[in-house]
């Protein structure tokens, strides 16, 4: 670790108070489309400063400590694939 990143600990993902959706993904080792799914859902909270989305630390860790989500197949699938 080089003298700056140490010099500035508030920099290192597990130290900030919130992310971008980008810094978001990264921490949690998710695609961006799935940080957006989550957001407009409402299942991760996030506010807007200015231009900038943010997504706070305790929203994050209240995201991981809620219950999965239960996946209901939609009507219709999986839809036959052999002969009719």
């Amino acid at each position: 670790m080089t003298a700056a990143a140490e010099a500035r600990p508030s920099d290192r993902p597990s130290n900030r108070l919130a992310y971008s959706p980008a810094e978001a993904c990264a921490v949690l080792g998710i695609s961006n489309t799935t940080i957006r799914t989550l957001m407009a859902t409402g299942r991760l909270a996030y506010t807007n400063a200015g231009n900038r989305i943010l997504i706070s630390r305790s929203a994050i860790e209240a995201y991981l400590a809620s219950p999965p989500e239960k996946r209901v197949a939609r009507p219709g699938y999986p839809k036959h694939r052999g002969r009719r």
